[in-house]
């Protein structure tokens, strides 16, 4: 079994990120015509510190050994005058074991506006979910729980992704705006259900059983919540964002 990313890379800030856990044999298929440019190829067992492993100016495939890093990264280091696209090509070991992974709570409070918002706008800016998962950087999301200390009646959407949309800036109580180089990092966008205040003073929107197969480059994930309607929030802590994900 193998598992293939791509992206085209054309500037310095564009980077290619891959989760080498359960692999054993991984290679880089480089294509077009990007004169000057340099691609490096890294690898890194934290997500902060990064080894060089590969580095490439002409288009070609490459064998990539990573040896004991977890995640491995196609990243330009000088950027030419066109661009590269970057394929990398994991070779899976099949499992012989199933194991049961354990379940993660995680929530995240952002800082939200005391106030009105407009249909649309996001609700607490960027979230951070930390330490989502375990070892293998993958699970199922099972349920996702949004709770407000007030009553409101909008619903929401939450976008999830794989690593850290830096590319692009995302603000409170605004529209969202993605920059197409995190567009890769992706999960998926998730529709919460309708509002419910049934216990008086507060309000939740939940989805259960979304049974999503989700990953990341390495435990933790990140969110960008919006409003569907006009929520107005009473508190800068009024709103709680909650996932499950069975871990792998």
């Amino acid at each position: 079994m193998t598992y293939v990313v791509s992206q085209s890379l054309a500037s310095t800030s564009d980077a290619l990120v891959l989760n080498t856990v359960n692999g054993y044999a991984l290679s880089a298929a480089i294509t077009g015509t990007d004169s000057g440019a340099t691609l490096i190829i890294e690898g890194s067992t934290d997500g902060t510190n990064w080894t060089t492993l590969n580095t490439i100016t002409t288009a070609g495939t490459y064998s990539v050994a990573y040896g004991l890093n977890t995640l491995v990264r196609a990243r330009l280091s000088v950027a030419g005058s066109a661009s590269f696209l970057v394929k990398l090509s994991l070779s899976l070991v099949a499992p012989s074991v199933a194991i049961q992974g354990q379940v993660s709570d995680v929530s995240v409070t952002p800082t939200v506006t005391a106030g009105a918002y407009t249909a649309g706008n996001e609700v607490g800016g960027l979230l951070h979910f930390s330490n989502v998962f375990g070892a293998a950087f993958s699970g199922t999301l099972t349920d996702i729980l949004v709770t407000s200390k007030s009553v409101q009646t909008t619903g929401y959407v939450l976008y999830l992704f794989s690593q850290n949309p830096s590319h692009t800036t995302w603000t409170d109580k605004s529209a969202p705006s993605i920059n197409a180089a995190d567009l890769p990092y992706l999960l998926g966008a998730y529709t919460l259900g309708a509002a419910n205040s049934g216990l008086g003073t507060e309000t939740t929107n939940q989805s259960n059983n979304v049974n999503s197969a989700i990953f990341s480059v390495n435990q933790d994930l990140y969110g960008v919540l919006t409003a569907v309607a006009t929520p107005t929030y009473t508190s800068t802590s009024d709103v709680t964002v909650s996932l499950r994900v069975k871990q792998n």
